[in-house]
């Protein structure tokens, strides 16, 4: 496995945007919303219609050979296209990069976004607002500060729940929590939103397609918006 991961990595030159999944065949409205701000920032990207699923699930499961089949042949679809960099929305998708996709610069879009806000040309929002820490890109990649950055440059006053960063609660939607115990899952979700409400906050934003689904759900039944940050930058663009 080491020998053909040595013979196919070489850096290449391309940017790709990798929505993930979830984004992908879910939420195709922040795919959108995500090319377009990454156009407004005059990156030169591509994305790839055969890459398949990063292999987080399969992995996860427990089907290691599986994931090394799925493995091989992604590593083979991006060396032939020449990507260099890769730039996720999906916290999960960019750990499994991060631990099984070697010879790759690797960025969650909000910290490209930060870099080159001054590119964006946006125009200031208010509100007050509180931000939910997703597990992947808090406690697996140590991104806390670049989300909370962001709001703020776009005018937003930025409160936090009791549990934030490193101890911030997970939605209760990773894991495979969501499918095999559905309740406990939406029990937690309840209590992620409560928090938040406790703040009398206008929303609640977050950076994961997996988060942002469970939350909305739970403040739908609550009372509380809640945005995926790209939505919150889109509606800043004019």
């Amino acid at each position: 496995m080491f020998e053909f991961l040595r013979k196919i990595i070489s850096m290449g030159s391309n940017v790709l945007y990798y929505p993930g999944c979830l984004t992908k065949y879910a939420l195709p409205d922040i795919q959108r919303n995500y090319e377009k701000i990454l156009e407004r920032l005059g990156i030169d990207y591509i994305e790839i219609e055969e890459v398949n699923c990063c292999g987080s699930p399969v992995l996860n499961a427990g089907y290691k050979r599986d994931f090394d089949n799925l493995l091989k042949k992604n590593l083979k679809i991006l060396h032939e296209y020449g990507v260099g960099k890769v730039l996720f929305n999906c916290p999960s998708c960019l750990s499994m990069f991060h631990s099984h996709y070697p010879g790759f610069e690797l960025e969650h879009l909000v910290i490209t976004i930060t870099k080159g806000f001054d590119r964006l040309g946006v125009s200031p929002l208010s509100g007050r607002v509180t931000y939910h820490d997703p597990c992947h890109l808090g406690r697996y990649m140590g991104v806390y500060d670049e989300p909370r950055q962001l709001l703020r440059k776009l005018g937003l006053n930025v409160v936090e729940m009791p549990r934030s960063r490193e101890y911030g609660l997970c939605c209760g939607g990773g894991g495979g929590l969501r499918t095999n115990f559905t309740e406990v899952s939406k029990e937690i979700a309840r209590i992620r939103i409560s928090e938040a409400l406790a703040l009398d906050v206008d929303y609640l934003v977050t950076t994961c397609p997996m988060c942002y689904l469970q939350l909305k759900e739970s403040g739908e039944e609550q009372g509380l918006e809640v945005k995926e940050l790209s939505e919150v930058i889109v509606s800043a663009l004019g």
